[in-house]
């Protein structure tokens, strides 16, 4: 053997370089990351973050990254933020705290872990509907209206749910069962409420192959079923009925607002089997939900309505109609999100269950999610908010938020601030911040936009706050249009206690 072959033989073997089809996935899902952290960093500039929840997040983060109770100045320093909402999946991000202090890396990871669902997307729909049908489907769903307005309200720990959905949901179809409970397994970590997701992902698994598998995959089928079921009903009787508890101030759930239904879990779902006619009218009135809900089908052209996969969205789509929270009935937020990869991948699949008939009907879907994007600009700009970047507005936002820029800036580093909502993230790297009335020691600075409306926190209103502060003795330093800042009588330089 010449020493060139032996040279061959003892080469480590090279990875395959990357298929066509899925360099177009990686392409895709690079452009919508890129083009979401562009969107979500001009947001910043122009002051449209805010500390609910930008900055409880990243103090939430902060928090983890100094190894203490997981707390934020914005909800309250002496809150344990897992008995508000048990998120600890918010600790992974410590990481980027170390490298970069500073909310816009939150923003980056948002935008990135957004890119990073469009795979298992493009990789499922090109795999059922081909190549071309494809990249039409991961870019229709890339651009959508649910991930939009996800990377326009700050920062939310769903951001890690949207990708293990996505997942989940392509190990579904691959019949993947260990990477399929591993993501169930991710999600009962993301958020008190995934644990009904994951029971009825289980269902689905049960399901998916009860005409057409062998016996063998049927038992597979089963224990993979069984087992996501168990691990769903587990994870949200800790969670929701242990940990958060134990944790609140208030000692039960903090977010409850099932009243209509029972005080709890068990008892409104007793009540929507005993009462289903209530259950129906409550799920669909007022029309501002059958609204959300065709926004978040439509754009499948009813594709998803064929596939079992669909099943999966009912416990999310109970949890927003069912509460008595007016705004978790809106297309706007970020409360579509989660909903939206299980749509389309069960769009996909209804696309695929109808290939027989019609083989262009991948190429159909695509362009759907596509002609809805720009239907939807047309028809309801509001919940496409980054046409404002591509009309310009967002840019002009930007050049007008001078006046922040300079209150901003007028605020020494190492100082307690009371601070408007939307000044708050500019605040969180050099100074212990919260929300007007909040913090839990007399302010250096007091921040306030007289334009705006009442505070998350406390509900006072912004002429209520200067009012007190004024009469606390408070000097007026700075006014920049409705912005007006106050300094503390007592105020005697930045401090250590004033450090974030």
């Amino acid at each position: 053997m010449t020493d060139a072959a032996v040279r061959a033989t003892d080469a480590p073997a090279r990875r395959p370089a990357p298929t066509p089809r899925r360099r177009a996935g990686l392409l895709i899902a690079t452009a919508a990351g890129v083009l979401g952290a562009v969107f979500a960093l001009l947001r910043h500039a122009a002051f449209h973050t805010e500390g609910y929840d930008l900055g409880l997040n990243y103090q939430l983060v902060q928090s983890y990254a100094r190894f203490q109770t997981p707390h934020a100045d914005v909800a309250g320093a002496h809150l344990n933020l897992l008995g508000d909402h048990f998120s600890p999946v918010m600790a992974l991000l410590a990481p980027l705290y170390w490298i970069w202090p500073d909310p816009r890396a939150l923003l980056l990871a948002q935008a990135a872990l957004m890119a990073l669902s469009v795979l298992p997307v493009h990789a499922m729909a090109a795999r059922r509907l081909g190549g071309r049908a494809g990249a039409l489907v991961a870019v229709g769903y890339a651009v959508s209206w649910p991930l939009q307005n996800m990377l326009a309200f700050d920062v939310h720990e769903v951001m890690f749910a949207v990708p293990l959905i996505a997942l989940a949901l392509d190990a579904l179809d691959r019949r993947r069962d260990r990477v399929f409970l591993l993501c169930c397994a991710g999600l009962l970590v993301v958020k008190e409420d995934m644990g009904p997701l994951v029971v009825m992902l289980g269902v689905v698994r049960l399901v998916l192959d009860v005409r057409h598998a062998t016996p063998a995959g049927r038992r597979a089928g089963r224990r993979a079923g069984l087992a996501a079921i168990g691990l769903g009903l587990l994870g949200y009787v800790v969670a929701a009925m242990v940990v958060i508890p134990a944790l609140s101030v208030g000692g039960g759930l903090t977010h409850w607002s099932y009243d209509s239904l029972g005080p709890d879990m068990p008892r409104a779902l007793l009540s929507v089997v005993t009462h289903p006619l209530h259950a129906v009218q409550l799920f669909s009135t007022p029309w501002v939900k059958q609204g959300s809900l065709d926004l978040l089908l439509a754009p499948t052209l009813l594709l998803c309505l064929r596939s079992p996969m669909l099943l999966a969205v009912l416990p999310l789509l109970a949890e927003r109609f069912f509460s008595s929270q007016p705004e978790l009935w809106e297309p706007i937020y970020h409360y579509s999100a989660t909903a939206w990869p299980i749509v389309v991948l069960a769009g996909v699949d209804g696309a695929r269950r109808m290939l027989s008939r019609w083989p262009r009907m991948g190429d159909t879907l695509g362009f759907g999610l596509l002609g809805s994007l720009v239907v939807g600009i047309c028809i309801v700009p509001v919940i496409f908010p980054m046409w404002a970047m591509a009309n310009g507005g967002l840019l002009r936002d930007v050049r007008h938020a001078q006046p922040q820029r300079e209150v901003v800036a007028r605020i020494p580093a190492g100082t307690c601030v009371e601070a408007a909502n939307n000044l708050i993230p500019h605040l969180v790297t050099t100074n212990r911040v919260s929300e007007l009335g909040q913090l839990d020691r007399a302010p250096d600075f007091v921040a306030i936009d007289l334009s705006a409306g009442r505070s998350q926190a406390v509900r006072a209103t912004p002429q209520r706050t200067r009012d007190r502060v004024r009469s606390l003795g408070y000097e007026e330093v700075a006014r920049e249009g409705d912005l007006v800042l106050y300094r503390s009588p007592d105020y005697r330089g930045p401090s250590a206690a004033c450090r974030p």
